[in-house]
């Protein structure tokens, strides 16, 4: 009975979310780290590269909190390696994380590590600026560009 209490709060709180913020349901359910409710909305019909009006996708939730299962469900379902109106790609929000597995990952299915977004800044510019050293390191090892500055520098 408190599992199935526990999984309606869940959905009341995405719902909720999705009200409030104009987020899918699918990405609501990834920033609420159920791996299992998302699955569940996969497996009935929710698409996984519908996106917010300023073009947020449910792989960037899941990115943007460095969940790597998530992510990889969510790739294996079809999702793109998309862009927001800004320029912002799941790789940048993986870079902010901190989990280097996860970067590493994106990196291997094909992520740019060259984009900027419409202010400038990169995947290695989210990495410094959180100090995920082990994350620049990478991103330097794959050749990306340590001059980069922003539109203000």
């Amino acid at each position: 009975m408190k599992i199935v209490l526990f999984f309606y709060w869940i959905i009341l709180v995405i719902l909720i979310k999705v009200i409030k913020w104009g987020i899918t349901p699918l990405s609501a359910a990834c920033r609420s780290g159920s791996r299992v409710l998302v699955q569940k909305l996969l497996s009935n019909g929710a698409k996984v590269n519908k996106a917010t009006e300023n073009g947020w996708t449910a792989l960037m939730s899941a990115c943007n909190l460095g969940y790597k299962t998530m992510t990889d469900l969510l790739i294996l379902h079809g999702a793109k390696n998309c862009t927001t109106n800004n320029g912002w790609t799941p790789l940048m929000f993986a870079c902010g994380s901190g989990n280097a597995s996860l970067v590493l990952s994106l990196i291997r299915k094909g992520a740019d590590i060259f984009k900027v977004t419409s202010h400038g800044w990169s995947a290695p510019f989210m990495a410094c600026e959180k100090g995920h050293y082990d994350i620049v390191t990478l991103l330097l090892r794959k050749n990306s560009n340590a001059n980069l500055s922003d539109r203000k520098g």
